[in-house]
């Protein structure tokens, strides 16, 4: 039922006024310029002009917003509304039932993506845009956060480190392959899939959460394709200059690769195993992301009392004599903050195959009350001590 007003209406209440909601797929048949509603997939208000975009102040940030479309393939059809304008082609990643398509495949022009000829996505086949405009806000990005979990028992249900802003902020894939956001739900730092990951499976999250702007700035995305020749292993980027491995995305053939199989290194992909002539390899990069030059003022915290293992970016306050085991594959510049209070000088500090202060040695603490910090600076110091 619809109903209109012909003069401006007044609600006379402390209250709210609830807007229709739905998925993507809900909404409307045949919109209508001037609609809008709540998006309960994307977690975010969206309106309707010549196409659905976000609203600025909803969930996903400001007028920069990353933008999600979806649509069903004919097999014919080449050009596809985006959801927003786009200056960049760098700046849209595309997916047909998961598999990413390699930017060489399409153009971008406006709010319009057109693939190539020849190129058509198959009848039947989702397509699924994301996108973020060319100079997102600097509350759009903040912290990125990579988390990689190997399935020993099914499991639906994933504890991040960090909770992403909304659905939209995040990346998922298994076993290289990408999720549609359809397949999956977020509430805090807990991520559900519709169905659970089987034994063997790996699945990685990336997943971004708003910080306040402090020295933060957000450029562009880049992106760099190479095509391999046998077994190569390094590919200097030209484009792209990230400054950790989390600020990466890469692909062989299209396939999503999770970063425990290659690493960053003087400006280079490094892959862990050689990529076969004539693979395409592409690196998609968040150019520009600079950490916050005042850190956060609140912390993770973990309370603990007996043996665990550490997650970067903590802080750990031991209330027992216990053994801390450092991250097994750190990245430059992460830290962990660590405040004894067990009263006894013998906890320890586990190296995991890393070095501590340069030396191939697990890290007795020497005082029962010590607060320090430790900081990775590479494979050589390794994990290295200030503010003690």
């Amino acid at each position: 039922m619809a109903i209109r007003h012909l003069s401006r209406t007044h609600f006379d209440t402390a209250d709210a006024v609830e807007m229709p909601a739905g998925t993507t797929a809900q909404r409307p048949g045949s919109p209508v310029a001037g609609m809008f509603r709540y998006n309960t997939e994307d977690d975010q208000f969206e309106g309707y002009t010549t196409e659905w975009g976000a609203i600025a102040g909803s969930g996903a940030g400001g007028g920069s917003a990353v933008e999600r479309q979806t649509h069903s393939a004919d097999g014919n059809t080449l050009a596809f509304a985006i959801g927003q304008s786009i200056t960049d082609e760098n700046n849209v990643s595309v997916y047909i039932d998961g598999v990413y398509q390699e930017k060489s495949t399409f153009s971008v022009s406006g709010s319009t993506l057109t693939f190539g000829t020849g190129n058509e996505p198959p009848n039947g086949t989702n397509v699924e845009i994301i996108s973020y405009a060319s100079v997102p806000a600097t509350t759009d990005i903040g912290q990125v956060q990579n988390d990689t979990f190997s399935i020993t028992t099914p499991t639906a249900a994933f504890t991040l480190s960090i909770a992403p802003t909304n659905k939209a902020h995040t990346l998922v894939y298994i076993n290289g392959v990408y999720q549609e956001k359809s397949t999956y739900s977020i509430s805090g730092t807990t991520l559900t899939l519709s169905s659970s990951a089987e034994i063997g499976d790996t699945v990685e999250v990336e997943s971004r959460k708003t910080l306040a702007p402090t020295g933060l700035t957000y450029s562009n995305l880049e992106s760099d394709l190479f095509t391999a020749t046998a077994a190569q292993t390094s590919f200097t980027l030209v484009n792209g200059t990230p400054a950790t491995k989390s600020q990466t995305l890469v692909y062989i053939n299209g396939v999503y690769q999770n970063k425990s199989t290659y690493s960053l290194t003087s400006g280079a992909i490094v892959l862990s195993t050689g990529a076969d002539l004539g693979d395409e390899i592409e690196a998609v990069t968040m150019e520009g992301l600079v950490a916050p030059s005042i850190s956060p003022q609140k912390y993770d915290v973990s309370v603990i009392s007996a043996s665990a293992n550490a997650v970067a970016f903590y802080v750990y306050v031991f209330t027992a004599n216990l053994t801390l085991t450092l991250p097994a594959t750190p990245e430059a510049g992460q830290w962990i903050k660590i405040s004894n209070r067990s009263g006894v000088a013998t906890c320890v500090l586990g190296r995991n195959g890393n070095n501590i202060m340069g030396a191939a040695l697990d890290l007795t603490l020497d005082t029962a009350t010590a607060s320090f910090e430790l900081i990775y600076s590479g494979t050589a110091q390794g994990w290295v001590i200030i503010g003690q």
